[in-house]
């Protein structure tokens, strides 16, 4: 209804839309008022889904734990006269069945370690079956993180590996590296990378992190006396503007940010020099100085990304700051860690029809299996093969750099609820534009007095004066051959020697 304007007439002429709905109320919007019509509309609504039927579907799957992993199946609808169940198939074999309820727990799930497609069924099949299935992947690995310092033995680096693994809600393994071996070390296998002092990278090695990243990873970044040498950050490539050597302090914190939920203590850090850099369109400033410069800085998913980055304009350095010895660095840094690593158990899945990250990165090269085993890209694709739209449901499998992964696709779960508009709703939807045949009365010209152009009269009038106009001109009027003029008089037209010369 709100495009509608889009595409009707645009001389404004009175129009019919005739609307073949089931009036599923999911699909309803937050404002009843957006259904209304165009004024120059009259709408027709065709109620196509039948009678009300009973209909119970797997609304969610979550998976709770690091190492021992147990996993809800969250079903919604009505209870059928069916006695059903609820089977769980892991890598295409059986796994275990549970008698149906709102919510079904498989504990402890025995995964070996690598990625475990999940299937949960509700059986026997409904009206719509559809919805009985959920299609799944879990991850099964040891989180790890890449520390990339100067030195994997300096205070640094142990400051951060140890503020990491102080996390307990995900344990996580710190894999130490420097800017000279990143370079032959597959990022894809950590859950996140730490960069301190992102100007220590080689032009090389910041490409991948940015390719890491946007086909899904996580990274933290700070800045450093390296850094304050470049014109552009290396990964992000945010402009420097300059190095600050007045002490700041912080002046604003983001606390609605799941990495700074306990914002107290940041207002006693000190910060003697800091790295000034500019604000992109998909950057988001979490932290900022009395100055009103960014300290902390996320850069926001978008098309390109689907990844997560935290950007720290200052380095982990005695002389930039005392950050280190605050309490809340050790809390900021595992709560950092955790948010870069975690992810929403619901994404274990994606929808039909939603842009989805394959995770192939720009260059490298692979393909894409759709679940009927069919490819999905075609070589002229393979350029933009870090992002497609599914169009079926089941698992995708996605090959590159010699790995395989695999992709769940679910349809939309609110396609599950049958649930329709009420009689009453849809009464006053008819009623919030009036009726065109009213509208229509009023604006037309009535039928008995023809509208009349009166173009052809004007033509004919001109043309008598023209006409009229040329006959009096050679009737009073004669020219000679030596340039005089005589005007005529009496009947004959001229007299012999009254003539006037004309100069």
């Amino acid at each position: 209804m709100t495009s509608s304007q889009a595409w009707l007439s645009a001389n404004g002429l009175p129009a019919h839309i005739h609307l073949i709905t089931d009036a599923q109320q999911s699909a309803g919007p937050l404002r009843f008022a957006d259904l209304q019509a165009p004024p120059n509309a009259q709408l027709h609504l065709y109620d196509v889904a039948g009678a009300q039927t009973e209909n119970a579907g797997i609304a969610s799957v979550d998976v709770r734990g690091a190492r021992e992993r147990t996993l809800s199946v969250n079903v919604s609808g009505a209870a059928s006269a069916l006695k059903r169940e609820v089977v769980l198939s892991i890598d295409d074999r059986e796994y275990a069945r549970k008698p149906v309820a709102a919510v079904v727990i498989f504990p402890q799930l025995q995964l070996k370690s690598g990625m475990h497609r999940v299937r949960v069924s509700l059986v026997p099949r409904d009206a719509l079956p559809q919805d009985d299935d959920f299609f799944g992947v879990i991850e099964h690995t040891e989180p790890s993180v890449l520390l990339v310092t100067h030195d994997a033995q300096s205070d640094e680096a142990a400051y951060f590996a140890a503020a990491i693994e102080s996390q307990t809600l995900v344990p996580l393994k710190v894999v130490h590296a420097t800017a000279q071996s990143i370079g032959n070390t597959p990022l894809q296998e950590f859950s996140a990378v730490v960069v301190a002092d992102s100007g220590l990278l080689t032009a090389a090695a910041a490409k991948r992190v940015a390719q890491y990243v946007e086909a899904g990873g996580a990274a933290f970044v700070t800045l450093g006396p390296q850094s304050a040498r470049q014109q552009n950050e290396l990964i992000t490539g945010l402009a420097i503007r300059k190095t600050t050597n007045e002490e700041q302090r912080i002046a604003q914190v983001d606390d609605s940010h799941p990495v700074l939920r306990d914002a107290a203590g940041w207002r006693a850090v000190r910060f003697m020099r800091h790295i000034v850099v500019t604000l992109g369109e998909h950057d988001r400033s979490l932290i900022t100085l009395q100055d009103q410069s960014p300290l902390l800085i996320e850069r926001l998913a978008d098309a390109q990304s689907s990844g997560r980055l935290l950007l720290l304009a200052a380095p982990l350095n005695r002389d930039w700051n005392d950050l280190g010895i605050h309490p809340l660095f050790v809390r900021f840094i595992a709560d950092a860690a955790h948010y870069l690593t975690g992810r929403d158990a619901n994404a274990m899945s994606y929808s039909v029809g939603a842009q989805v990250t394959t995770g192939i990165i720009g260059g490298a090269g692979g393909q894409i299996f759709a679940p009927n085993g069919e490819r999905v890209l075609q070589l002229s694709d393979l350029a933009g093969a870090s992002h497609f739209v599914p169009d079926q449901t089941g698992f995708y499998e996605v090959r590159s750099d010699n790995r395989k992964r695999w992709l769940a696709v679910n349809v939309d779960a609110r396609e599950a609820d049958l649930s329709k508009l009420s009689e009453d709703a849809l009464t006053r939807w008819q009623a919030l534009t009036p009726a065109l045949a009213a509208r229509a009365k009023v604006a037309a010209p009535a039928a008995d007095n023809p509208p009349r152009s009166i173009g052809w009269p004007l033509l004919l009038l001109a043309a008598a004066f023209l006409l009229s106009e040329l006959l009096l001109a050679n009737y009073r009027l004669t020219i000679r051959r030596d340039g005089s003029q005589m005007l005529a008089k009496g009947r004959d037209g001229m007299r012999t020697g009254e003539s006037e010369v004309l100069q």
